[in-house]
């Protein structure tokens, strides 16, 4: 070998260390609360200083915590849809069976029927709020009519 030579090294990469990580009560409360508020691995994540896939692996019970909250929200919705409470109902319905709002145009042409001129969907527009604003009086004189029928059963 001669002194003019050149010394070659080769430089290899060290892994990154990941940071350690022990789960405590504390943090699988965090945990818990973040994911059932609804945010992401990579945003707790990042709150603790960790990876996801540390995350991942050392809160899997905590990060199921989202669907546990997703199951009793539906499950309450559900119910007050079976005692009755209209808009539960809807909502159920537009969100699980796919039920929507349609035009009655848009729906003659889906069924690829005869479409309603705009006249007539506009008349039956004006005839539907006459009959809204009849439904006040319609019900005021049933309650009248009920309340002489309990008059009349009293006496």
């Amino acid at each position: 070998m001669s002194d003019t030579s050149i010394a070659t090294t080769t430089h290899t990469q060290v892994p990154a260390k990941r940071p350690n990580h022990n789960p405590d009560r504390w943090t699988r409360k965090f945990v818990r609360r973040m994911t059932v508020a609804g945010f992401t691995k990579a945003e707790v994540s990042e709150q603790l200083g960790i990876t996801p896939d540390m995350l991942t692996y050392h809160y899997p019970v905590e990060l199921k915590a989202h669907q546990v909250a997703v199951q009793r929200v539906s499950q309450v919705l559900f119910q007050k849809a079976l005692r009755g409470d209209i808009t539960a109902a809807i909502f159920w319905l537009k969100a699980r069976a796919g039920w929507r709002d349609r035009d009655p145009l848009q729906v003659a042409v889906q069924a690829n029927v005869h479409a309603p001129s705009r006249e007539q969907v506009e008349s039956e527009q004006v005839l539907l709020g006459k009959i809204e604003q009849l439904r006040p009086l319609v019900t005021a004189k049933a309650l009248r009519a009920d309340k002489a029928k309990e008059v009349d059963d009293v006496e």
